[in-house]
Parts: C-alpha cells; sequence; structure tokens
C-alpha cells in the first residue's frame, strides 16, 4: 500500500467512528421521549424509594422494638430510707446487714456492712446488745 491509500482509509475509519458516536449522542437524546425509557426510569425510582423507605422503616419498627423491651424489664427503682435497729443478744453487724440488704443497690453485702458503719461512724465490726444501729434500707 501507498502512503496515500493508508491515509485515506484512515481518515475513512476516522469518519466511520464520528458518525457512530454521533449516532450514539442522537440515541441517547431521543431515548429521553422513548416512552419504554421513560417507564423504565421511573421503575428503577420507584424501586429505590421503595428499598430507602423499607430500611428506614425496619430500622425504626427495630430501633423501637429495643426501646420497648428495654422499658418493660426496667423496674421501678427503689426509695432509700433509714431507719434504727436494736442491737440483740447474740446479733452481729453481719446478722443485721444480711438483713436489710437488697442486692439490686450495692455490689456486695461488705459495700452495705461499710455504708452501716459508715452512718454510725463505727471504726469495726463489733457491735453491743441494746444499743442502736441506724441502717439504710429499699422499700
Amino acid at each position: 500500500m501507498n502512503y496515500k491509500s493508508e491515509l485515506k482509509n484512515d481518515h475513512i475509519k476516522y469518519i466511520y467512528r464520528r458518525n457512530e458516536i454521533r449516532e450514539n449522542i442522537r440515541t441517547k437524546i431521543n431515548r429521553k421521549y422513548d416512552p419504554a425509557y421513560i417507564m423504565m426510569q421511573k421503575l428503577k425510582k420507584a424501586v429505590v424509594t421503595f428499598a430507602v423507605f423499607a430500611i428506614i422503616t425496619m430500622t425504626f419498627a427495630l430501633s423501637s422494638s429495643f426501646v420497648t423491651n428495654a422499658k418493660s424489664n426496667h423496674t421501678t427503682p427503689k426509695k432509700k430510707y433509714y431507719t434504727t435497729v436494736e442491737i440483740k443478744n447474740g446479733d452481729t453487724l453481719t446478722s443485721i446487714a444480711k438483713k436489710y440488704y437488697y442486692k439490686k443497690e450495692y455490689k456486695n453485702l461488705d459495700e452495705y456492712m461499710n455504708e452501716i458503719m459508715e452512718l454510725n461512724r463505727l471504726e469495726s465490726t463489733t457491735i453491743h446488745s441494746g444499743c442502736y444501729l441506724k441502717i439504710a434500707y429499699f422499700k
């Protein structure tokens, strides 16, 4: 082949490709007015809208059920009251603490005993019959 024929073939390929691109652009422009294309676009929008709505609804439903479960499992907190107890013969600080101990308000019995000791300004767990102890209880 000679140089001129190669140029001519390249030019023909260029024109063919340019016409192909123009036809694609025309097709895209004309497609906007095609009823089938318009219907497909509306369908896509409807599916996406439904999916988003379904996700939001499910998220709301799940979160509200967690809140409902949390509320139903929660009991109303008991109020803290104070009273005095007379120490009888044979009573120990531990035995009195066990009698009034409320597990939901204290980590363990020792924490409750420490509170009784602080309320009564006791330095040890030794108590004497005939005396009175101020204690906290819940009702």
